[in-house]
């Protein structure tokens, strides 16, 4: 038993301290680290400060004071209804 622990383990017994798999994967960053190049690791802003020239559109002017909004509605009582009986079944699971 002792033995084959050891086969799995080449550096414990003196042999290679990297193996063919970690040799790959080594490899393997390599190739893709020159792959990539040097500006596409890091997102530059633009000067006007949006990426198209213009401001924001009028649908996500109109989300966003949406969802502002929404932690001051009170929900229908429908809604938290089956939520609870979501909930427990969840929980009963």
């Amino acid at each position: 038993m002792k033995e084959e622990r050891r086969k799995y383990r080449p550096a414990e017994s003196g042999g290679a301290i990297l193996s063919r798999r970690g040799l790959f994967e080594l490899a393997g960053l390599a190739v893709a680290t020159a792959a990539i190049p040097p500006g596409a690791v890091m997102a530059k802003p633009s000067p006007s400060g949006d990426s198209n020239g213009q401001g924001v559109s009028l649908v996500m002017d109109k989300l966003s004071r949406y969802m502002s909004e929404a932690s001051g509605r009170a929900l229908p009582d429908e809604v938290t209804e089956k939520t609870k009986q979501h909930i427990l079944d969840t929980l009963a699971a």
